[in-house]
């Protein structure tokens, strides 16, 4: 049986009905890493590198991991910023939240490493609310363009790295040891060290994670000619179709400029139809509602939307998106009168925007055109995957019947 983990009131780690004292960071058992030699960083030019930031007043450093040498590289104090450049122009590096961050603090290292100059730069791009650019024009420096793997885009859902790490079993969590507005004293630093090199293994598990995904990105930026590798789904979608509307049209769609506080109706379908009171109060409310264009150009959940929704004994929430079920675990049994069944919808959602004929309004109705061209190809690879999955399994039946002969 699984015990419960939880924190007390007084923020300490209770598992099932004990409770576990942890070693202060000073005590804890210091972790033996090995370091690229100088041949070795020469040699492997060209593969991939981890990377991770850390910034207090008095001290910065940024370390490097090689995957499949299983080595560390460790910038820190006053290191040459000629060495730090000729890495992310030589290596493929790869982080998380990096894009965001961690770059920008090293090309502001590369002007310069004073920890405290570095510190400022490093509040703002977290506290200002500031674009990257800004920050980089605020303080005088430049993030030139390298090849890099942003992990936060590739995961899947949102979370933090180690959100993301606890759910891969990770064999080593630990949060940021000291609050970054601490002068550090040098034995501090080594465990702040310690910290950033296990956090650069926590990217690796997440990057190894999702290998798959970076081998789909890769072979579709190659037919797009374009950098997937750090996008979202979704964004791979809209630089997908934008290129399939470019094809049918000759133009690049444009961004429509949409003000806050725009208000939009919800057009009901007129199939769509309640018998209950309550859901037919929630559908009146739904063709009602004001739905608003937020500053950063999202819709915004009308508030008489925020409501629980029951269905039978199912409660729901809804979303932008649509209802979601808000149990945390459900089990269904059948019974001799109830049957359970799983029914499979080819292309359900997008079935569902080709047939009410939904489009972007920057695309127009050329979107209609490249999303069924997409759908098309989806539909073959499925069915074209199923009929490889079906061989394979064939193939394997008659080796083992041959073993068995």
């Amino acid at each position: 049986m699984k015990s419960k983990i939880y924190l007390n009131n007084e923020g300490k780690i209770i598992i099932g009905n004990n409770l576990v004292e942890l070693l202060p960071y000073e005590d804890r058992p210091a972790i033996d890493r090995e370091f690229m030699t100088d041949n070795e960083i020469i040699q492997n030019a060209g593969s991939d590198l981890i990377l991770d930031v850390e910034s207090y007043p008095n001290y910065f450093m940024c370390g490097f991991k090689h995957p499949k040498l299983n080595k560390f590289i460790c910038l820190e104090d006053n290191f040459n910023p000629q060495f730090l450049s000729w890495l992310l122009f030589n290596y493929r590096t790869i982080g998380f939240n990096s894009y965001n961050y961690d770059l920008e603090i090293l090309w502001a290292a590369f002007i310069n490493r004073d920890p405290r100059f570095l510190k400022e730069v490093s509040n703002a791009l977290i506290q200002s609310g500031l674009r990257p650019k800004e920050i980089e024009k605020q303080f005088g420096f430049k993030a030139y363009e390298t090849r890099h793997i942003d992990m936060i885009e590739v995961c899947p859902l949102k979370g933090s790295l180690k959100l993301y790490a606890a759910r891969l079993h990770a064999a080593r969590l630990q949060d940021l040891p000291y609050p970054d507005t601490k002068e550090l004293t040098k034995d501090e630093i080594s465990i702040v060290r310690n910290y950033n090199f296990n956090d650069l293994e926590l990217t690796q598990l997440t990057y190894d994670f999702n290998k798959d995904r970076l081998d789909l990105r890769a072979t579709m930026g190659i037919e797009y000619q374009e950098d997937l590798m750090s996008k979202s789904d979704a964004q791979i979608a809209e630089a997908v179709l934008t290129k399939e509307v470019k094809k049918l049209t000759g133009k690049w769609p444009r961004r429509p400029e949409i003000k806050e506080g725009t208000a939009y109706k919800y057009e009901v379908p007129p199939y769509i139809q309640y018998k209950t009171p309550e859901l037919q109060k929630l559908l009146y409310n739904v063709r009602t509602a004001d739905f608003i264009v937020d500053h950063n150009g999202k819709i915004i959940l009308p508030p008489k939307l925020d409501v629980d929704v029951k269905i039978n004994k199912g409660v729901y929430r809804i979303g932008i998106g649509g209802l979601h079920s808000s149990e945390k675990n459900v089990s269904y049994i059948a019974t001799d009168t109830h049957m359970i069944v799983d029914r499979d919808v080819a292309s359900y959602y997008p079935r569902i925007i080709t047939n009410l004929r939904l489009y972007p309004v920057g695309m127009g109705p050329d979107f209609l055109g490249a999303y069924e061209q997409i759908i098309q190809q989806r539909l073959r690879a499925k069915k074209e995957a199923a009929r490889i999955k079906k061989e394979i399994e064939e193939i394997e039946k008659q080796l083992r019947e041959l073993d068995n002969g």
